[in-house]
C-alpha cells in the first residue's frame, strides 16, 4: 500500500513539476542579452571594441546603432573638402546622403594606436574600403583620428577626423565621393 501511495504521490508531482518549469521554457525563448564577460575589458580594449561596432554600424547603415558611438556634439572632419561638421544632427544628413550611394562595402582596420589620458582617450588607425559605390566598385585607403571622452562608464566620440590617403585621392577616379569611413 506505501508503494501505491508514493507512486501516486510522483505522479502527481511530476506534471507540478512540469508546470513549475514552463515559465522557465518561455523566458529562454526570448532574445539573449549580450553574454556575460569574463574577464572585464582594459579601457583601451574597450575603445577598441567601440570602433569596431561603430565601423560595423557605419557599413550595414545602422542610424541609431551609429549614434551609439557618438556624442549630440561630435566634430566630423571628412576626406572630403569641406568644413568640418558638427554635431550628430548635421552629420546624420551627410551620413546618409552618402549611404544613399553605397550599394556595398567593407571597411577593413588596421594599425590601430589607443593612448588614454584620464577621461580622454585618441584612436589613431589605417583603414581600407572596397565596395560598390554608384554602382561602380571603389576602393579607397584612409587614417582616421578619433577623440573619445569617458562619461562615467561609456566612451563617446567626441570627435571623428578622416583622411584620403595622397595616392587614393590621385589615383581613383571619384574619389570625392569616397566614403569617409568611421563618419
Amino acid at each position: 500500500m506505501n508503494c501505491r501511495r508514493i507512486g501516486l504521490c510522483c505522479l502527481l508531482l511530476i506534471p507540478a513539476s512540469l508546470w513549475a518549469a514552463g515559465p522557465r521554457r518561455t523566458r529562454h525563448a526570448q532574445a539573449p542579452g549580450p553574454p556575460a564577460q569574463l574577464f572585464p575589458l582594459t579601457p583601451a580594449q574597450q575603445i577598441n571594441s567601440l570602433i569596431s561596432h561603430m565601423l560595423a554600424a557605419w557599413q550595414i547603415g545602422d542610424i541609431s546603432l551609429l549614434h551609439r558611438y557618438y556624442a549630440d556634439d561630435a566634430a566630423f572632419v571628412s576626406g572630403l573638402d569641406q568644413p568640418v561638421i558638427q554635431g550628430w544632427s548635421n552629420y546624420l544628413a551627410d551620413y546618409q546622403a552618402q549611404r544613399r550611394r553605397v550599394q556595398s562595402g567593407q571597411i577593413i582596420r588596421r594599425n590601430t594606436f589607443v593612448q588614454i589620458h584620464g577621461d580622454v582617450a585618441w584612436a589613431c588607425y589605417q583603414w581600407e574600403f572596397g565596395g560598390l559605390i554608384d554602382g561602380r566598385p571603389a576602393d579607397f585607403r584612409g587614417h582616421t583620428t578619433l577623440i573619445f571622452e569617458s562619461s562615467g562608464a561609456k566612451w563617446l566620440i567626441v570627435f571623428n577626423h578622416t583622411s584620403l590617403d595622397a595616392a587614393a585621392r590621385a589615383g581613383s577616379p571619384g574619389a570625392a565621393g569616397a566614403p569617409a569611413t568611421g563618419r
